[in-house]
């Protein structure tokens, strides 16, 4: 899932793990010989499974967010880390009586080294 980290709105619905839409995309990245690279890096074998695909169809298909990325405007996150965010701000907000400009840190961040 991709939000704006300031609001916590989502920029597109949530792509679930076992949506297969970027099965394609995976297997161009294995055939091109990107495998043992993205294992070593990630620690995961590439499958549509996993996030990584899924941000990269979200930023090809949904307008404006390569941008914002660059910029660290967004997190990517699961629902989990989504709702627990929402959470805390709601939180956050009710104790400082509405009055508050909190941002969240800690969530894995999209930034210009990722989506470059």
């Amino acid at each position: 899932m991709v939000w704006d980290r300031r609001t916590g709105e989502p920029i597109h619905n949530a792509i679930v793990p076992q949506d297969r839409r970027t099965a394609t995309f995976c297997d161009e990245l294995r055939r091109a010989g990107h495998a043992d690279l993205i294992q070593h890096r990630a620690g995961l074998m590439i499958d549509a499974y996993f996030a990584g695909s899924k941000l990269h169809w979200i930023l090809d298909h949904v307008p404006g967010p390569r941008e914002r990325a660059r910029r660290g405007e967004l997190a990517l996150g699961t629902i989990d880390t989504w709702l627990s965010r929402n959470q805390l701000m709601t939180t956050v907000a009710w104790q400082a009586g509405g009055q508050t400009d909190f941002a969240l840190e800690g969530s894995v961040f999209i930034g210009g080294a990722v989506v470059a």
